[in-house]
């Protein structure tokens, strides 16, 4: 490997230290499911062609499924409507909620800045 470096310790043009470059990553079924979920496929709605990705296209088909009485499909949409109302609701319930406290500090705090600004600014004072 000396041989491929020149008198100041760089490679030589065209040359490299790491000739198999860097490993590949290994690559999970999450991210194969998900780059397929992703792609996009043609379709026609409404005399129209359009690009949508196969999971908007298959979300369609089993709501279409469902509304057309396929038991399975029904409980399957019910299921993740369920779960996505669950995850809203904990969403919902983690967002902090200012209290009646955090509302008067904050008007106080307003209150302060609006006089220093009457005032020119603020001088250390408040």
């Amino acid at each position: 490997m000396s041989g491929a470096r020149d008198t100041a310790g760089r490679f030589r043009a065209g040359q490299t230290g790491n000739a198999n470059g860097r490993p590949k990553k290994e690559t999970s079924l999450d991210t194969i499911l998900e780059r397929a979920a992703n792609e996009k496929v043609a379709v026609t709605e409404k005399g129209q062609r359009k690009k949508k990705t196969k999971l908007e296209v298959a979300a369609t088909q089993l709501m279409n499924q469902g509304a057309g009485g396929d038991q399975r499909a029904i409980k399957m949409t019910f299921d993740h409507v369920r779960k996505m109302e669950e995850r809203n609701a904990s969403a919902v319930a983690r967002a902090p909620v200012m209290t009646r406290s955090d509302h008067e500090i904050a008007a106080l705090l307003v209150e302060r800045i609006r006089r220093a600004l009457m005032r020119g600014g603020s001088h250390g004072k408040a």
